[in-house]
């Protein structure tokens, strides 16, 4: 089923679903860390969608991806994607360990709420600077100007 960009992921969506069965066999305590950032998320762009991309949680908006986030051995992480436009924010995320677009954190250091809603909604604020525009393809991309092939008459010059 395709769904509008910008629509309201259900809570029963296949998006939630594959979340969920993401973080059912992680440890209780990492797995209540991911579903703190996963509800602080959902509250700070409500009209994002869950999916699972690069085989982690993450969240769509408008089309384009938002944050992701995962749980590993001895640490989560938090992917806001880039940390370009958020530079206001780079005293608070200095504990977390921030490295290429990733903040880690661990349970009993979680990211606190503020900062994940905060981060969030500068996300959301740069997708839509951006515009309601889909993401573009790699053909969108080439600046190669589309090529006209001639049928087998026009290549020998018939009249």
């Amino acid at each position: 089923m395709r769904r509008r960009r910008g629509a309201e992921a259900a809570p029963g969506s296949e998006g939630s679903r594959a979340v969920n069965d993401y973080l059912e066999p992680l440890p209780p305590e990492m797995r209540t860390a991911l579903e703190r950032v996963r509800a602080t998320v959902q509250r700070a762009a409500p009209s994002a969608e869950e999916l699972i991309s690069y085989r982690i949680p993450a969240f769509r908006y408008r089309g384009r991806l938002l944050v992701w986030y995962a749980g590993f051995k001895e640490h989560a992480s938090f992917f806001p994607g880039s940390l370009s436009g958020l530079e206001e924010l780079a005293a608070e995320m200095k504990p977390y360990a921030v490295a290429k677009g990733t903040l880690r954190f661990t349970p009993k250091r979680p990211l606190p709420r503020s900062l994940l809603a905060r981060i969030v909604k500068l996300r959301v604020a740069s997708i839509e600077a951006r515009g309601m525009a889909a993401p573009r393809t790699a053909a969108a991309k080439s600046k190669k100007p589309a090529t006209i092939r001639k049928g087998p008459a026009q290549s020998r010059g018939a009249a």
